[in-house]
């Protein structure tokens, strides 16, 4: 009897061992797996769950969660439907009609209607942070509860693109009315998840809503785990404490690959780095001057030092996977000499101390530290001011700034929402033009190309528009790297994007 006893307590202790074994593994998410549930790595705290303030990368992971846009756009460039079931564009442009789903329920329970899409574009009109996806909207009507059209107020070649960009999502209108400080905090969308709770500095918690009109997500549920950085996110990531880690530091590939339990997926980046100037005051207000920066900077070996040489270097601020890029077009050649003769021409042949300004995260800060190096060989000394991520972009929004590095993604792959919306002049009041850039010749053949809606005309002005932002010295291309997303080798489903989009509705264990 004893021994048998014995030997059953032995039998059970081994179970468990093994079954802490299991639960307790490195990186691969086993435990996530076995609850159905996934730890969705954040490189920073979201603005805001409202999409109408919330614009940037670590707001919009959870946006694509929580709601839904009219139409949603493949990376092949077609569009699909979503909350509208079709659509129709008026052969002027000044026109879309939008056939709405009828059996969309929001997760507060209520019916979504065209009210709620005609409530989202007038909020977004209103919105200082989503100018750049409302171009030439003059307001919506609704035609019945499900259909809405969306009037011009002159046509816009990328307006598709924009109405199928998740800032663009459709909100509660009831919900929003109802508190809108705290609808940012607590979010009502259309989407496959239903916010549950934010702990600043710390997550999000999502779950799976029951009552999506395409069907339940397999995933029960999701936490948005908020790490300090990149490095931190990878390394949680390597000891199973996150499953997906999307906008991954490509210098982490290395020793995440190296992993057994991690899969690497990775595509062209719809976005680029470049640097830009303070162009109406300092040194930097001089062409002369900028185009000795154009000519001192080594691109190559930016971008080798920067990310190990993954990406394209560029020659005009639009990256591969953005319309208006083209292959023929041809930047200023890196030519030292050139430099120097150019800084003597501007009065500087001894060259000047100025601050170059960076973000925290190592996609700024990173080519910044080499540009730092390759400009003092023609007598431009710069000190680094590595700076907090919001005041970073306070101060570059701002045109506070003497030379800056900057880096965009673009959620409209259209050259318009790189070129107009950082460089037009217009862009001065809404506060988004990088160094006050007001050169008029640029401005108009920007103009011109946003309301065209014929392509070939469109590319052509924009080859014309590079062509003077590389005379004028508008800003320096450097690069565009690689989208990148490490995760567990379980999760079934994970692509890489060009912009970073993750649909967790398209995963499963």
């Amino acid at each position: 009897m004893k021994k048998s006893f014995l030997i059953k307590l032995a039998v059970l202790l081994l179970a468990m061992m093994m079954l802490f074994t299991a639960c307790g593994g490195g990186g691969g998410g086993s435990t996530s797996a076995e609850e159905n549930h996934l730890n969705f790595g954040l490189t920073g705290e979201p603005v805001s769950m409202d999409p109408s303030i919330g614009n940037e990368q670590n707001s919009w992971q959870v946006h694509y969660q929580i709601f839904d846009t009219l139409i949603f756009r493949a990376n092949d460039g077609t569009y699909e439907p979503r909350l509208a079931e079709d659509w129709e564009v008026a052969d002027d442009g000044m026109e879309l009609t939008f056939y709405l789903r009828d059996d969309v329920t929001f997760h507060n329970g209520e019916k979504f209607t065209a009210e709620d899409v005609k409530y989202t574009v007038e909020r977004l009109l209103e919105s200082p942070y989503t100018s750049d996806i409302v171009i030439g909207i003059k307001g919506a009507e609704v035609i019945d509860d499900y259909t809405v059209k969306i009037v011009m107020e002159h046509p816009y070649g990328a307006i598709l693109d924009c109405i199928a960009e998740v800032n663009f999502s459709i909100v509660c209108k009831s919900a929003v009315e109802a508190d809108e400080a705290g609808f940012a905090r607590n979010p009502v969308g259309t989407g496959p998840y239903k916010f549950e709770s934010w702990s600043t500095g710390e997550k999000i918690e999502v779950t799976a809503f029951d009552d999506y009109y395409r069907g339940r997500t397999s995933i029960d549920g999701i936490t948005f785990r908020i790490m300090n950085d990149t490095s931190t996110a990878a390394i949680a990531l390597e000891r199973g404490e996150l499953d997906i880690l999307p906008r991954v530091a490509l210098t982490d590939k290395n020793s995440l690959t190296e992993n057994e339990n991690i899969a690497w997926y990775e595509t062209d980046l719809a976005g680029s780095t470049f640097v830009v100037f303070n162009y109406q005051n300092g040194p930097f207000s001089k062409p002369e001057v900028r185009a000795a920066v154009s000519h001192a900077i080594d691109k190559e070996a930016v971008l080798e030092g920067a990310s190990e040489g993954q990406g394209t270097v560029l020659e005009t601020v639009l990256p591969p996977a953005c319309f208006g890029y083209s292959e023929d077009f041809k930047g200023a050649e890196y030519d030292l000499e050139k430099a120097k003769e150019l800084l003597a021409e501007a009065g500087y042949p001894d060259g000047f101390t100025a601050v170059l300004k960076t973000n925290e995260d190592p996609l700024y800060y990173k080519p910044a530290e080499i540009i730092q190096g390759q400009l003092s060989q023609i007598g431009i000394n710069l000190e680094l001011e590595r700076m907090e991520r919001g005041a970073f972009f306070t101060d570059a929004y701002g045109g506070n700034f003497d030379i800056a590095v900057f880096n965009t993604t673009c959620p409209v792959p259209d050259a318009d929402s790189i070129l107009h919306f950082y460089f037009h002049s217009s862009q001065i009041e809404a506060g988004c033009n990088l160094g006050y850039v007001d050169n008029p010749e640029f401005d108009a053949l920007l103009t011109e190309a946003q309301r065209s809606t014929d392509s070939e005309e469109r590319l052509e002005l924009y080859y014309k528009a590079n062509e003077i932002a590389r005379d004028d010295g508008i800003y320096v291309p450097l690069y565009a790297t690689k989208a990148a997303i490490a995760a567990s080798k379980d999760l079934k489903g994970v692509e890489a994007d060009p912009i970073y989009k993750c649909y967790v509705y398209d995963f499963s264990w």
